[in-house]
């Protein structure tokens, strides 16, 4: 998607296995397309399949004609002789690989395999030793690795030399000749593992059936390993090369842990679901099942956790060792992050601090899992706790405690009512970048703060750029849900609708995710449906939140309240359970919810000393749900007709777009129009009411340029563009563009010299259409 904007060309398709064909598939419609697949290949059938089904288009490439074969073969090879130029489009059939490749063979062959094939028969066995390791290795390989034939091979034109390496030029001879060897591969494989890194030559003697060899070279190329990912793989390879019935469970611990760390978390779960655990002794089966826990946490697996985490403490308990501190201490997780009520855990975690400090093992883990149950116990000094922990993993080097630590002292700060602290501690570890190894985890983090800067009302702009740059690569992490929900909300906060409904509809569940995460995503489908005036597919996507039964976890209350507010809007009942106040951070969800009940029962004074407690009561927690509070006690002033209706309104609207929540603004400037306020557009970051970005792109559609220009001119996609025009000209009332650019232009004239200005820029032409 970055490298090939202008469209992508995927050649022999029918050798794509099933998740290669599923990652073409989410590729459809996003940039243009073009896939071959080679007709009558085992494979092709298949891919055919997957193609049409995602949408291509099947055209059937039939043969050249006379003249078009000629063409070819007259640029290829010049000056052939006309017997053997007549002799070789017979038998290349309108092919054009064929026309290049049969021409000038001593014995033309009917296929191209076979005229390869009699091309390397020829050379010296230098040469076809070179070919021989290269075909099996199967990528492009360092001449010293393939021996003194490897240029001779490239002369030959068999093989193709760039940026150092050699690469086969024809794949389909590469295939035939492995398929040749037969069980000689192996014998192949043996010689080329002493040729390359430790790490290619285990997987080499591994598929070679030289398992003993294969697991001592894996794990000694795994304590070197430069990547966390390659030592995963490593470990992976060692432990399926172990002896038969033999579990291996030290090194299946240390891989699945590497995996866990390097966010693949499936891959690390699935390496400790074997058979054999229980005839384990219990310190290694408790061990194993630890690490599984920690696994499934992280693979969003909550239920999966909570059993496998019990069954650890009990196997575990009493042996006095550090995976018992551990799976003591990791055991609390179900009640601070699922039951969100540390109480039932405060004993579990003093113990396992008491244990830790005995042992002089896993002191920091251990205080940190009790500062998270200090805090949602209501407890004091969890924040110190939190801070010394995050010092003493900093000066050990301990990258993954400081970064658990950080992130659960960030959520601390929110839940305790101070957003702004919050999102200083995550914005100060954003500009540090990942931690070595810690890639995944760190996405994660950026993804949870970029979520609360955003109900902290800060910069759009910057929420937007960050998370744009950081769901580019398409990385999959733990938290990714968060940061989707972030960037369509601040896409929707102003008022750039499209762009909103465009994240989600890239958005996608994964497979086994757990429910809560899928509620953040549902809570954003709620939000932004009911920021562009969708009430009904707000209704519908908050219901569908409450249906995954997360209780009063904040998506889900978020999710409820504005399927509350959609009901308000399409004169429907209230309906649902109202909100728990369950930590602080939320205890103005109550409040609002009894607001919304009373405001449907046309209890409107009720419904604003309501409306009016939920906004004091989000201030220090959620900017945005304070100023929709403010909005709604504004609404049912005006509806029981109060004198204040006015001026609670417009500090209403001042406060929306002082945190660039312009949809809300604009729902406040419709009360006030209700009301009979008339006056000019309220103004925003930008002239006229608008952001600052909108007055940017309207300027320059002053200018005459055109929307693929502006694209251009300021990196963004030319449908970005589009969408802030056409949310500019609504804004503005405008009938088009230029009419919305005039304005702008008239405005900007007025602040710089004091006057309307009489001379405009010129305006180009409207060479997009008003409705572009």
């Amino acid at each position: 998607l970055r490298l090939a904007p202008g469209g992508l060309l995927l050649d022999d398709l029918q050798w794509a296995d099933d998740p290669s064909f599923e990652a073409t598939c989410q590729l459809v419609g996003r940039l243009p397309l073009l896939a071959t697949v080679r007709s009558g290949d085992p494979g092709a059938e298949g891919a055919e399949k997957w193609l049409v089904d995602a949408g291509f288009e099947r055209l059937e490439l039939a043969p050249l004609g006379p003249a078009a074969s000629r063409t070819v073969l007259d640029a290829a090879h010049p000056g052939l002789a006309p017997a053997l130029r007549d002799q070789v489009m017979a038998q290349a059939g309108g092919n054009p690989l064929l026309l290049t490749e049969l021409a000038g063979q001593r014995s033309a062959s009917p296929t191209l395999v076979r005229a390869l094939q009699a091309r390397l028969a020829d050379h010296p066995a230098g040469v076809r030793v070179a070919m021989l390791r290269l075909s099996v290795l199967g990528r492009p390989t360092e001449p010293e690795i393939l021996g003194p034939g490897a240029e001779a091979l490239v002369t030959a034109g068999l093989a193709s030399m760039r940026d150092g390496v050699v690469d086969v030029h024809h794949a389909l001879l590469a295939e035939a000749v492995v398929e040749e060897l037969g069980a000689g591969i192996d014998d192949v494989r043996r010689e080329l593992a002493g040729l390359v890194e430790a790490d290619e030559g285990a997987f080499l003697l591994a598929r070679a059936g030289d398992r003993d060899r294969a697991r001592r070279l894996a794990l000694t190329a795994a304590a070197v390993a430069e990547s966390r990912l390659v030592e995963a793989e490593l470990l992976v390879l060692a432990v399926s090369c172990a002896p038969p019935g033999d579990l291996d469970a030290e090194n299946r611990m240390a891989a699945a842990r590497t995996l866990t760390e390097v966010g693949l978390a499936d891959r690390a779960l699935e390496l400790c679901s074997v058979d054999g655990v229980e005839a384990l002794p219990p310190v290694d089966r408790g061990a194993l099942r630890a690490v599984a826990a920690e696994a499934a946490w992280l693979a969003g697996r909550p239920t999966e956790f909570a059993e496998l985490i019990s069954t650890a403490v009990e196997d575990l308990r009493g042996t006095g060792t550090a995976m018992e501190v551990q799976a003591l201490a990791g055991s609390t997780l179900t009640q601070t992050r699922i039951g969100l009520d540390g109480r039932p855990a405060l004993e579990r975690a003093h113990e396992a601090v008491a244990l830790a400090d005995k042992l002089g093992l896993q002191q920091g883990f251990a205080r940190y899992r009790l500062a998270s149950v200090l805090l949602t116990s209501g407890q004091p000094g969890w924040s110190d706790l939190y801070r010394d922990v995050i010092a003493g993993a900093e000066k050990e080097h301990d990258h993954r405690l400081r970064l658990a630590a950080l992130e659960s002292l960030v959520l601390g700060e929110w839940i305790a009512g101070d957003i702004d602290d919050a999102v200083a501690v995550a914005e100060g570890f954003y500009a540090e970048g990942p931690p070595p190894g810690m890639e995944a985890s760190w996405l994660s983090f950026v993804a949870y703060g970029s979520l609360l800067s955003v109900l902290a009302g800060r910069d759009r702009a910057a929420v937007i750029d960050r998370l744009m740059s950081l769901l580019r690569d398409e990385a999959l992490f733990r938290n990714r849900p968060y940061a989707e929900a972030a960037l369509a909300i601040a896409f929707a906060d102003l008022g750039r609708h499209d762009e909103a409904a465009e994240v989600l509809y890239r958005s996608a569940a994964r497979p086994g995710e757990d429910a809560q995460l899928t509620s953040v995503r549902g809570w954003a489908f709620t939000e932004t449906a009911w920021l562009a005036g969708r009430a009904a597919d707000a209704l519908e996507a908050g219901r569908g939140v409450e249906r995954l039964g997360v209780g009063d976890y904040p998506s889900a209350v978020n999710s409820r309240l504005i399927a509350a507010y959609a009901c308000r809007d399409l004169g429907e009942p209230v309906r649902g359970s109202e909100p728990a106040a369950a930590v602080p951070s939320w205890a103005a969800a109550p409040h609002e919810w009894r607001g919304l009940v009373a405001a449907a029962d046309d209890r409107h004074d009720d419904a604003v000393e309501h409306f009016d407690l939920a906004s004091a009561a989000w201030a220090s927690h959620d900017r945005r749900s304070e100023v929709r509070a403010a909005w709604a006690a504004g609404e049912s002033a005006r509806l029981v007709g109060r004198d204040d209706a006015a001026t609670r309104l417009t500090e209403a609207e001042q406060m929306a777009l002082r945190v660039e929540q312009t949809a809300v603004a604009a729902r406040a400037r419709h009360s006030l129009r209700a009301l009979g306020v008339i006056r000019g557009s309220a103004r925003g970051a930008g002239v006229s009411g608008l952001t600052a970005r909108e007055e940017e792109v309207l300027l320059r559609v002053g200018a005459g340029l055109t929307s693929a220009e502006i694209a251009a001119e300021l990196h963004v996609s030319m449908s970005t563009v589009n969408s802030l025009i056409r949310s500019a000209v609504r804004r503005l009332g405008a009938s088009n563009r230029r009419t919305a650019a005039v304005q702008v232009l008239r405005d900007r004239r007025h602040r710089v010299d004091g006057t309307a200005g009489t001379h405009l820029a010129h305006i180009g032409d409207d060479r997009e259409g008003a409705g572009s």
